[in-house]
Parts: structure tokens; C-alpha cells; sequence
């Protein structure tokens, strides 16, 4: 059990799942809905072992039953060709309009994980989120492509636009269901995430502030890759074993794939015999990596041997312009947010290193925008989760 299940296994604060049988609402044709089905609904007891990981005044607001639906949606591919993704949202039936959180999740590799397929609220972001919705809010939660509704496509890992389109069409369905379901939003919209989920947040925000369909009253991502040039130059230039290897060959991999400039062969990155065994792989994401490759020996986690010294002095000097245009394209400094944004992140974060938020919070206050970064003191990737979770439904709840 890793660290986040450690962690996570502690968060189960919904009980009494009415395991009703699974009802298939009726598709009516919209703009973005294809159909909706009711998974649960459940209760807002609180057990005991919840004192203690979040805050009393969080504790209190733990007021209402909630009903957790999937939804499947139209939205596009990386190539822009329609398709359907589907995701969770989460409400408690109330006669009163509510604010609304579209979360994104972290990093996941398996179908089960994916919002819209959990059953065991105890175990990830879907249960914490079900906390917010039991305040009195809407929770949004995209799958994103190549899980759910699209496990057929491969996911874009740490792909800014297609993260960002695929929340904000998720958006778009939700408020269709809303309709259907009688259920009043207010005008707050917050946008959350962690880790990829983080990401994924800042490029949705840059989205629907682009397109001026929505308002948001607050961005609250978390530990998030936002500086991929810089985070990828740091990476490169280390000389030392890097846990989240298998992570960032899987970006890697994605930008390789997706980038018609690109679309090159392993062994133009890695030095040999690891890009012959990259090849080998039949699926490529951090869990084949990790589990066929670096637990078999099969792959060194230090970047100074993996990777070809040739190539890293491209990128250091700038001249491989292919790959830095892709990393370019997923940056997230060049633009000016118009919601207050709050960038959280663990100080001794070793997975996604804290000056991805630094630098970001900077480039954008520079560029006008009302940015913080709120540093979680001692705190890594893992053991930042709680306080982030206390401190992101503190401030919306101000």
C-alpha cells in the first residue's frame, strides 16, 4: 500500500450506502448530456476515525445526504474529432441554489479508479470530494479521456488542452443534468485539483476565462507540474535515483505521440538497452513503467544514465525546438488569470517539485493576475493532502 492509500485509507466519512439498484435516467438530447444514471446515494453520518484529520469547523458542515451520479458527455479528442467521456457529480437534494466544484483528479492507471467507477468512497479523492458536496455544494468530476465512458482512447497525460476541454465540456453536461434534475446552481463556481489534477485546474481556468462563459469566483489547484519547461530541465540535469521517473516518461510518451513534430523513436531520449525495453512495452503509462521496467531491473531511475546526454544538452540549450515548442504548449505561465488563484504545494515536495509553483505564481502576478503560493509547510506529494483538503474548503466556505 503506497503512501496515498495510507492516507487516503483514513478519509472514510460517508456511510450508509444505499446500494439501490443502479437506475438508468432518461437521455434527453442536449448540446454536451448523452445520459445520466443514479450510482448511489448516501447518508452524512461521520465515523470516529475522521476526528482528528480534518478540521472541527469542517466536521460541522457534514450536514446533508448526497446522490452521486455518472454522467457520459460529448466531447473531443486530442486530434479535435467528437466522442464521449463521462464523469461523477455529486449533490445533496436541496430546495436551494448551491455553489459548484469542479475538481480534477490526480494521476490514476486504473479503470476503477476513474471517479465515475467508485464504489469505496474511503480510498480516494471521490470521498473526499463527497465531504464538499455534503456542505451544501455541486461537485463536478471529470474522468478525463482514456477512462470511464472513453477507456478505449489512451490518456493525455499531463496534456493541457485536452485536460482542460474535457473538464470544461464536463461543465457544460453537468449543467444540462442540472436542469433535468431540478437541482439550482448559484453563480459561485471554484475550480480544485491535485497533482495532474492541479494541472489540470490551472488549464481549465485559463479555458473558461478564454472562452468568457463562466465565471469563477476561485482556483485552488494543488501541487501541480505547471512549469513544464523549467520541471523538465531540472529533472534532466539530476545525477540522482528519481522516484517519479515512470510519471514523466509517461508525459514523455504522451507529447511523443501527440505532437506531429515529434513522433520519434525511444532511443532519440534514452540511452540504451532502456529505449529498446520502452519499445517493448504493449501499454505505456506510471504503472507499466514502474511495474515492468523499474521493478524488473529493467529501467534506471536516474536520469544522468537514463537519458541520452545528447539529448538532454538539446533541451538545455534550447536547440531541440520540436520537443521545447511541445513543452511550451503546455506551460502554464503565459496568460493572465482573471479569478483569484491559490497555488498550493508541499514544501518538500519530491515528486512535483515546489518551483513549479513558485515560478508559476510569479510569472502570472507578473502578467497582472492575482496569484498566491501558499506554501504547506514540510509537507510532500502525499502528506500535503489533508491540508490541502482543510485549507481549499476553508476558503470557499469564508
Amino acid at each position: 500500500m503506497n503512501k496515498t492509500t495510507l492516507i487516503f485509507a483514513l478519509l472514510l466519512f460517508i456511510q450508509c450506502s444505499k446500494n439501490a439498484t443502479k437506475v438508468e435516467e432518461t437521455a434527453i438530447t442536449y448540446d454536451y448530456l448523452v445520459s445520466s444514471q443514479l450510482l448511489q446515494k448516501h447518508s452524512k453520518t461521520i465515523t470516529g476515525s475522521f476526528s482528528g484529520l480534518i478540521s472541527q469547523s469542517i466536521e460541522e458542515r457534514i450536514i446533508h445526504d448526497i446522490e452521486v451520479h455518472k454522467i457520459v458527455y460529448k466531447t473531443k479528442t486530442v486530434d479535435g474529432k467528437e466522442t464521449i467521456a463521462s464523469g461523477a457529480v455529486m449533490f445533496p437534494r436541496l430546495d436551494q441554489s448551491l455553489p459548484m466544484v469542479s475538481y480534477q483528479h490526480g494521476t490514476i492507471t486504473e479503470e476503477s479508479s476513474a471517479p465515475s467507477n467508485i464504489t469505496n468512497f474511503g480510498l480516494n479523492e471521490t470521498g473526499m470530494m463527497a465531504i464538499f458536496a455534503a456542505t451544501g455544494m455541486i461537485v463536478s468530476m471529470p474522468d478525463y479521456l482514456g477512462y470511464g465512458a472513453s477507456s478505449d482512447l489512451p490518456h493525455p497525460y499531463e496534456h493541457r488542452k485536452s485536460l482542460a476541454t474535457a473538464s470544461h465540456d464536463m461543465l457544460k453536461a453537468v449543467e444540462e443534468f442540472l436542469e433535468v434534475q431540478k437541482i439550482q446552481k448559484n453563480d459561485q463556481l471554484y475550480l480544485m485539483g491535485y497533482s495532474e489534477g492541479g494541472y489540470a485546474t490551472l488549464a481549465l481556468q485559463q479555458q473558461i476565462e478564454a472562452s468568457g462563459e463562466n465565471q469563477i469566483t476561485l482556483s485552488l489547484p494543488g501541487a501541480g507540474a505547471y512549469n513544464k519547461t523549467a520541471f523538465t530541465k531540472t529533472i534532466l540535469e539530476m545525477d540522482k535515483p528519481a522516484e517519479f521517473i515512470a510519471s514523466y516518461l509517461w508525459v514523455l510518451h504522451t507529447y511523443n505521440q501527440i505532437y506531429s513534430s515529434l513522433q520519434r523513436p525511444w532511443s532519440d531520449y534514452l540511452n540504451e538497452p532502456y529505449a529498446q525495453n520502452m519499445e517493448g512495452l504493449e501499454k505505456i503509462n506510471a504503472a507499466t513503467i514502474e511495474n515492468q521496467l523499474i521493478q524488473e531491473g529493467k529501467l534506471d531511475t536516474n536520469p544522468s544514465k537514463l537519458f541520452k546526454e545528447s539529448w538532454v544538452s538539446e533541451i538545455i540549450n534550447g536547440s531541440d525546438i520540436a520537443f521545447i515548442n511541445a513543452l511550451t504548449d503546455n506551460d502554464l505561465l503565459n496568460w493572465t488569470p482573471k479569478a483569484p488563484v491559490f497555488l498550493y504545494h508541499g514544501t518538500e515536495d519530491d515528486y512535483v517539485f515546489p518551483l513549479n509553483s513558485i515560478s508559476t505564481a510569479e510569472a502570472l502576478s507578473d502578467n497582472g493576475g492575482n496569484v498566491s503560493y501558499v506554501p504547506l509547510e514540510g509537507k510532500d506529494h502525499y502528506t500535503s493532502l489533508i491540508d490541502y483538503y482543510n485549507r481549499t474548503l476553508a476558503k470557499i466556505k469564508e
